[in-house]
């Protein structure tokens, strides 16, 4: 779910005209972003089951908020709901949408086909969602073939050409960490504003551009301090 909701975070801002983007952004802080991609899910469940209305209780139990929590974030993002009954769930469902820039589809490529890349090619969670990896890249011409489960495949020298003939939203990184800054910066210089990146390494974007770091080591860390000082 993070993968997702780390993407729906740039589309939000991404999707905001840029003259007004970064004051918009601001009124929201990242973890809110987090917990409202959450609330979507809460609700499209919701609508599957057939309610038609969800309490800030409901709400703060699926996601794992307190309900002063929901209430605070959704006049954040005015969601707003119906006294006595909660928030409506076709309504709060289209505002969700509005908000995390579900208007558009985004398109996407991916460089590195490595294990990691292989495996974000074949994660079904991008395109039910509004993210479509259009294209995939690497330096290793034994891992340029044609294509991999429906996505083309190209050499990293083609790369400008492919993002800029395709409109290409969002990059992600799946390289090893020594190469991940020089991927990023042909990906800035193509005219890509937004970076995924899941290599292990702190990457530099220009102050226009937005950047988001999934760290497998550190959610595993957070686990193994939890086991060793909680459990």
């Amino acid at each position: 779910m993070t993968l997702v909701a780390d993407l729906r975070e740039i589309s939000m801002v991404d999707s905001i005209d840029r003259k007004h983007k970064r004051l918009a952004y601001s009124r929201y802080s990242e973890p809110s972003v987090r917990r409202l991609s959450q609330y979507y899910r809460a609700f499209l469940n919701a609508e599957n089951e057939g309610s038609e209305y969800l309490s800030s209780a409901q709400i703060g139990s699926w996601v794992g908020v307190s309900h002063d929590q929901v209430r605070q974030d959704f006049r954040s993002f005015a969601i707003t709901g119906k006294q006595g009954k909660g928030y409506p769930v076709k309504n709060a469902i289209i505002r969700c949408r509005e908000i995390l820039g579900h208007s558009r589809d985004w398109s996407m490529i991916l460089v590195g086909i490595g294990n990691l890349g292989k495996a974000l090619l074949e994660y079904p969670g991008f395109w039910q969602h509004g993210f479509q990896i259009v294209a995939g890249f690497d330096n290793d011409p034994r891992k340029v073939k044609e294509s991999e489960n429906n996505v083309r495949l190209y050499h990293m020298s083609e790369l400008k050409t492919i993002v800029e003939s395709n409109s290409i939203d969002i990059g992600i990184i799946a390289v090893p960490g020594n190469s991940a800054q020089d991927v990023c910066d042909q990906m800035i210089d193509a005219g890509i504003k937004a970076v995924l990146n899941f290599a292990p390494e702190r990457i530099e974007l220009p102050k226009d551009c937005f950047l988001r770091n999934v760290d497998i080591t550190f959610a595993l860390e957070t686990l193994s301090f939890l086991l060793t000082n909680v459990a």
